[in-house]
């Protein structure tokens, strides 16, 4: 009876600060008359996230992206969805690989488009070219990491001044990198992509300790796969071995994870995911980066520390099972 007892009380104790956790860490965020920069605005997750901070009342948004015709549908779409008069959105047509372009569009939103302030950035734009390591050409590596890696560095460095800069909102301003999965947990045909997003993750890990004291928000975001001109290219190229690990996943709507980057943002949240499988993940591949509730922490990379032997399992049996294959496959590449 006595150990009952304590069972239950240790259960409740932990709810409760669980409960009382969550209420202390959670920000009061909101997007209000703020003014926020979103990379990969003209489609996906991007363009839903910009919506959402139409939806919220913010100031200014500003979509970037390459394709026009695509940023203009984007921006009457965003318009529609404005709750408020005062909120201008703007559309940049910017390569995020060209350095000197994105600092001129940059520092030109104020002259150009009456952008004055920068609150909010986030990182949405991407690509993945699955494939095997030997086939790949070099050019796939250099194209993922110039893309996913240095877009996000190039763009990071020509905003941070201006987040800094910017007196308003001192302790509600955010960077949002979007990474993925992958960056926790990588596996056989993602040799030339993987590599991006963990530099990604490096980049933003660094950043949230520098900023430490300087009023803004380093976030890193691991959605789940959604449905999305990106990832309908990168199935193109997935070797089975690649889509026989990944299994045939349900896709999310791109309005999905853009509602959860939000959410997990005003909960002060460091790594923004909307999936279970993905918290066991961050639990036991998180290294030092912000944790949430210890309780949590703790239950969850139990759990995750014993799953990842039957996943590691998994994913040997599928490479394992096709080798014989792949190696004819290589000899044949090798020997034109």
């Amino acid at each position: 009876m006595l150990v009952t007892i304590l069972f239950v009380g240790l259960i409740v104790a932990a709810l409760a600060l669980h409960a009382f956790y969550i209420i202390f860490k959670r920000l009061k965020c909101s997007f209000k008359d703020k003014s926020v920069i979103i990379t990969g605005g003209s489609k996906g997750i991007g363009k839903c996230i910009a919506i959402e901070m139409a939806k919220e009342g913010a100031l200014s948004i500003v979509i970037m992206a390459r394709r026009i015709n695509e940023l203009k549908e984007a921006k009457a779409e965003i318009e529609r969805n404005c709750v408020s008069k005062k909120t201008k959105v703007v559309a940049v047509s910017c390569d995020v690989t060209d350095k000197i372009k994105v600092k001129e569009a940059i520092d030109s939103l104020k002259t150009e488009h009456g952008v004055d302030r920068i609150d909010s950035l986030f990182l949405v734009h991407g690509a993945a070219i699955p494939g095997y390591f030997v086939e790949q050409d070099e050019k796939d590596f250099e194209f993922q990491m110039n893309l996913n890696y240095f877009g996000s560095l190039y763009v990071t460095k020509a905003v941070l001044p201006h987040i800094m800069r910017n007196p308003l909102h001192k302790n509600d301003k955010h960077i949002v990198f979007v990474s993925s999965a992958i960056c926790l947990c990588t596996f056989i045909g993602y040799s030339s992509y993987a590599p991006t997003k963990f530099a990604v993750r490096g980049l933003a890990e660094s950043l949230e300790s520098e900023l430490q004291g300087h009023g803004i928000k380093v976030h890193l975001s691991i959605p789940s796969d959604t449905d999305t001109e990106g990832f309908g290219n990168e199935n193109l190229t997935k070797p089975k071995e690649t889509l026989e690990i990944s299994g045939a996943v349900k896709l999310e709507q791109p309005s999905q994870p853009a509602k959860a980057i939000i959410r997990d943002i005003k909960k002060n949240k460091f790594w923004l995911f909307d999936s279970f499988d993905f918290e066991l993940l961050v639990a036991i591949g998180q290294g030092i980066t912000p944790r949430g509730c210890p309780f949590l922490s703790i239950v969850y990379g139990i759990i995750g520390i014993i799953a990842s032997y039957f996943i590691n399992f998994q994913f040997t049996s599928i490479s394992y099972k096709h080798a014989k294959e792949r190696e004819t496959r290589f000899n044949s590449f090798w020997n034109k």
